[in-house]
């Protein structure tokens, strides 16, 4: 039965190169870039998450440029 299917499977690929050279670069981008989207919010969603209370501490980021002093 699945020895069927990959056949139908492979001849349909095969037909249509372009296609499917397409098809499968366009979900391997799209792969890629949810993966790289899901690994930098569980990493920002996980900072200071093993510290006690932690919902109730704040980052505060200060940022000097040079042209100002």
């Amino acid at each position: 039965m699945f020895k069927q299917y990959f056949k139908f499977i492979v001849r349909k690929l095969s037909r249509n190169r372009v296609y499917t050279v397409i098809n499968i670069v366009g979900l391997s981008i799209a792969f890629s870039a949810a993966w790289l989207i899901y690994s930098h919010t569980s990493n920002e969603w996980n900072m200071d998450g093993y510290l006690k209370n932690s919902d109730n501490i704040y980052r505060v980021i200060t940022r000097y440029d040079d042209e100002d002093f």
